[in-house]
């Protein structure tokens, strides 16, 4: 039989002996009872409640702080066991301290490697729970057996009901929300999930649609979003995409991976008359058994919008077979089937080379290809060739073409597209062999080939891309933002002539297959599972960078060097003043001496002319101080 005292675990003779001797302790099973709903409650609840998981569930950053808070738990109560046996109350009190300490450092090391806000509350119960909660046993041993036997069934009710509900947020809430540190300020992500009643997206498409959004899934439905403060309303319109899903899933072998048959993008024609949604998918042939992609016109009628009459702009060619005796028989995960509008006839579609690697070069295949497309009359032309799987297609403000592409294992490109470039798949790529170092088919010496302005080696699994045009983040202004299916991030892309200054990570927790700029200039993610997924800036500096919209005329804000009218603000925080390399500052400016502290850039922005008399700022100064310490906030975060 094992002994609890040999384990450092209070036994119900030592409780009788530390009575006898005025000490009031649990016994080795009561103690233990206690510990569980306060492992939980570290472990389970502070997760699920404040990061919207548990903690295998969400990021990298949130499950090393929910560890480190379980592991300064078991620390407390190791001690506590240890110690509060037979210890002198002085020596017990000490007890608190050590996973003080143990949280302390656990925090620290946190804020130090990782780019994640730590939010106050749930440091604080979390902080609370470590520290309290392994005494609450020894606390409570004062009272009779039966109302201790009340207090734990009381506080472990209590726990299951914290998860319970910590787990399921109403429908069309927000279920989490993280503040994320970026290099250019700090934003709020948050998470809508059980919006769209189909769990696994893998597919379809966002798009902006007034002040909203509206959302095509995988297998054809649409949803109508509309921001409602905090949260979003949904609602499901009456008609859907004509996928014929069903004949593909009875036709073809069991070992088809049935959710790479999908819609794949969706663009709305605001030209049209009526309104015309453009959308790209799968269609089955049945008579012949194979596969095309097709591009599909759905016409809303204003006076009739519950119903929208189809029709099929194009569709690829050649009809790609299903083969059964293939391990991996249907290549659609390789569809491409990105949308753009290139200018009042035309969209540009881009169609992956479904694993037919020799179709990418073949003039008389669409597949591996992009496409202009004459939304009139359905007529396609090659823009671009050598292509293996373009999931990103942006024709940007200054009307350049950019596209995103998967490469094999690494070799994820971002490229600009030039009509009649030829992109150099499968003969040129940055990736290799799955399993292997080497590519195999490299080769294609006597083309001329494109090459890709960057590549991810490894790969992220790149998908959409959006320019950042309106001015919720003034310091990304005309930044590409680039959405990754195995990184679970956007990447913020900082360009210069076409060429590629920096791509900053920023981690959201979900496989970003689609993304958009709403008219506000919140960046709204559709996401692998079904979650919508909004950023913008934080909460606590978003009137900051309202306020800097006043200076964003002048200044830019991109690597300290990029001037404009005025010094680019880049890391002004800090910085000594009038010392932006490049930028030639006025007498007024250039008398100043030290560096910019949070008062002297409080004096400016509130009266630049009595700041520093002679200044050539034409601003005329913010004279509401909360509007003014929220603009000196924001601008310390510009690093």
């Amino acid at each position: 039989m094992s002994d609890p005292d040999a384990a450092g675990l209070p036994s119900t003779a030592a409780s009788l002996s530390n009575e006898r001797s005025g000490r009031v302790g649990p016994n080795a099973l009561e103690w233990l009872a206690w510990q569980i709903p306060g492992f939980l409650l570290v472990g389970l609840w502070v997760s699920q409640t404040w990061f919207g998981g548990s903690p295998w569930e969400v990021p990298q950053a949130e499950r090393v702080q929910v560890i480190g808070q379980a592991a300064c738990y078991l620390v407390a109560v190791l001690l506590v066991a240890a110690v509060w046996r037979n210890a002198e109350s002085r020596l017990r009190s000490r007890t608190l301290m050590i996973p003080a300490v143990c949280l302390g450092a656990t925090y620290g090391l946190l804020a130090v490697t990782s780019r994640v806000q730590l939010a106050a509350v749930p440091l604080l119960v979390a902080s609370v729970i470590v520290i309290a909660f392994p005494h609450l046993p020894w606390l409570v041993a004062r009272f009779t057996p039966g109302v201790r036997a009340a207090l734990l069934v009381m506080v472990t009710a209590l726990t299951g009901a914290g998860l319970v509900l910590g787990r399921e947020a109403p429908e069309g809430t927000a279920t989490r929300v993280r503040t994320l540190r970026t290099t250019l300020g700090s934003i709020d992500v948050t998470w809508h999930e059980g919006l769209i009643p189909e769990p696994t997206a893998n597919g379809g498409g966002i798009e902006v649609d007034g002040d909203g959004y509206l959302v095509v899934t995988r297998n054809g439905r649409f949803f109508r979003l509309t921001p409602d403060g905090e949260s979003i309303r949904t609602e499901e319109l009456p008609f859907t995409v004509p996928i014929n899903r069903h004949e593909f899933h009875a036709d073809v072998p069991p070992e088809v991976n049935r959710v790479r048959f999908r819609v794949t993008d969706l663009l709305i024609d605001r030209a049209a008359e009526p309104t015309r949604y453009l959308v790209t998918h799968h269609f089955w042939k049945a008579d012949r058994g194979c596969v095309v992609m097709r591009l599909t016109a759905l016409d809303v009628e204003a006076d009739s919008p519950g119903t929208a009459r189809a029709s099929t702009l194009f569709e690829t060619s050649p009809c790609l077979p299903v083969p059964r005796e293939l391990v991996d028989p249907f290549g659609g995960h390789v569809s491409g089937g990105r949308l753009a509008r290139l200018d009042g006839e035309h969209v540009l579609m881009t169609v992956g080379n479904h694993a037919y690697n020799y179709f990418s070069q073949d003039p008389a295949a669409d597949y591996g290809k992009t496409l202009r497309v004459n939304t009139t009359t359905g007529v396609a032309e090659i823009f671009t060739l050598g292509h293996r799987n373009q999931q990103g297609l942006l024709a940007a403000f200054d009307r350049t073409i950019w596209s995103t592409e998967h490469g094999p294992e690494g070799g994820d490109e971002l490229n600009i597209l030039r009509a009649g470039a030829n992109y150099g798949w499968p003969y040129r790529t940055h990736g290799v062999e799955y399993e292997d170092t080497t590519w195999p088919l490299a080769g294609g010496d006597s083309l001329v080939l494109e090459p890709p302005v960057f590549s991810w080696v490894p790969s992220i699994g790149v998908s959409n891309l959006v320019e950042v045009r309106q001015s919720a983040f003034p310091g990304w202004a005309g930044d590409l933002l680039v959405g990754s299916l195995v990184g679970n991030s956007l990447f913020r892309l900082r360009l210069d002539a076409g060429s590629l200054e920096y791509a900053e990570q920023i981690e959201i927790g979900a496989r970003v297959r689609d993304l958009a700029e709403g008219a506000d200039g919140t960046i709204v993610i559709w996401a692998d599972g079904g979650a919508i997924i909004t950023v913008r800036p934080a909460r606590r500096l978003a009137g900051g960078a309202e306020a800097f919209q006043a200076c964003a005329e002048c200044h830019p804000v991109r690597d300290g060097r990029t001037h404009g009218i005025g010094p680019d603000l880049f890391g002004v925080y800090g910085r000594r003043i009038a010392s932006a390399a490049g930028f030639d500052y006025s007498e007024a400016m250039d008398g100043w001496a030290g560096s910019w502290t949070a008062r002297r850039l409080t004096a400016l922005v509130e009266d630049p002319a009595l700041a520093a008399p002679g200044t050539s700022m034409t601003f005329e100064g913010i004279a509401d101080s909360t509007r003014r310490a929220a603009l000196v906030e924001y601008l310390k975060t510009l690093r």
